[in-house]
């Protein structure tokens, strides 16, 4: 997954050393959001 996540990066046009977050948000109607968030180092 890690290697997956390093070549998206790259792909993204991001530098080959670093980190970035991804932020996953899952929005109920009317009612709570729930948010993730995960750092990515490569």
């Amino acid at each position: 997954m890690k290697e997956i996540l390093r070549e998206a990066a790259q792909v993204g046009g991001m530098p080959k050393t670093g980190s970035y977050t991804i932020v996953w948000r899952q929005t109920d109607a009317g009612v709570n959001s729930d948010k993730e968030e995960f750092v990515v180092n490569y």
